[in-house]
């Protein structure tokens, strides 16, 4: 029996080995989804079996730390299921340990946030991983709040470490425009047509 739940939890879990696997991404803006501090864009992935995943996103820069990413993911592969995740240089994170734990603050009322870790040499990337519930629950809050910190907490043998670091200072993201940034991407992912898959001829 599909689960809601169960796919919005294994989404994240997917998303990553899939997208580690690309040979080639190509992103393109959605005009009609730019609203206020958010935009949209559509990105288009060729995987290593040249198949294609496309992914909707609405996003918004963060004001104070450049490179940080708030972001609304649809995936038409997914059925358009919304995941939030926030992308992070490492830059701000290199005095932490794996098991860092990631806050948020929507508008200064605290939501936990438990995550999905994926990254690069220049980013990570943390994605919501948690049931129909509260992703909705959450999607309503960026839908009517102002504003979101993303801090992480670390485990008490690790406050020394972060002592003298700005790694441990909130990442600040506006929620301006975010309602209807993210309905416009959902309806674009809602009316995606899909690339037909077609096995390579060989040669």
């Amino acid at each position: 029996m599909y689960s809601r739940s169960t796919a919005l939890v294994g989404l994240a879990l997917v998303l990553a080995p899939l997208t580690a696997s690309a040979i080639d991404t190509q992103q393109s803006p959605l005009a009609d989804a730019a609203f206020r501090d958010w935009s949209g864009v559509r990105t288009m992935t060729t995987l290593s079996d040249e198949s294609v995943l496309s992914e909707y996103i609405a996003l918004t820069h963060s004001r104070d730390t450049e490179g940080a990413l708030l972001e609304v993911v649809f995936v038409p592969r997914f059925s358009c299921t919304p995941m939030v995740r926030v992308i992070v240089p490492e830059q701000r994170i290199q005095s932490l340990s794996e098991q860092g734990l990631i806050q948020l603050a929507i508008d200064d009322e605290l939501f936990a946030f438990p995550a999905v870790a994926d990254s690069d040499s220049a980013l990570r990337e943390y994605s919501f991983s948690a049931g129909h519930s509260r992703q909705q629950q959450l999607r309503s809050l960026l839908d009517s709040s102002s504003h979101l910190m993303m801090q992480h907490t670390v485990a008490a043998g690790e406050q020394e470490a972060a002592i003298d670091s700005d790694a441990d200072e909130p990442i600040r993201f506006s929620l301006l425009g975010s309602r209807l940034s993210v309905e416009a991407v959902e309806a674009h992912c809602l009316s995606h047509t899909a690339i037909p898959f077609e096995l390579p001829v060989p040669d």
